[in-house]
């Protein structure tokens, strides 16, 4: 993890290795680029429904499955440009505390 910003309101941290972070990355990248016909403007709303479920665990869920049902409708993008096949969950924007061998791990032993 890595500071971003130079305040800690209105951050969230995400998961690199997850399919759907990994397409939002490409899709942001490709959207500042103009690529395919895309707007920087549909990554904007794209990032801010991302940030509400993931700020506010789940909350506004449907408002983002709908906008990444309609990406999956537009014409023309190469396939790494659609959204993962399996749509997000609720759990996915709830995690789950770190667990060793079934007790807690205090804050500090994050890693």
């Amino acid at each position: 993890m890595h500071k971003t910003t130079d305040t800690i309101y209105s951050t969230v941290v995400l998961n690199r290795r997850s399919a759907l972070i990994q397409w939002l990355s490409r899709v942001k990248e490709n959207c500042a680029n103009g690529a395919y016909g895309l707007k920087l403007e549909q990554y904007h709303r794209l990032r801010d429904m991302f940030f509400t479920t993931t700020a506010y665990p789940g909350h506004e869920l449907d408002k983002l499955l709908r906008y990444i049902k309609g990406w999956r409708k537009i014409d023309g993008l190469p396939p790494e440009l659609y959204p993962p096949l399996e749509d997000p969950t609720s759990d996915q924007f709830n995690p789950e505390p770190h667990r060793n061998e079934g007790r807690p791990v205090p804050p500090f032993a994050f890693t």
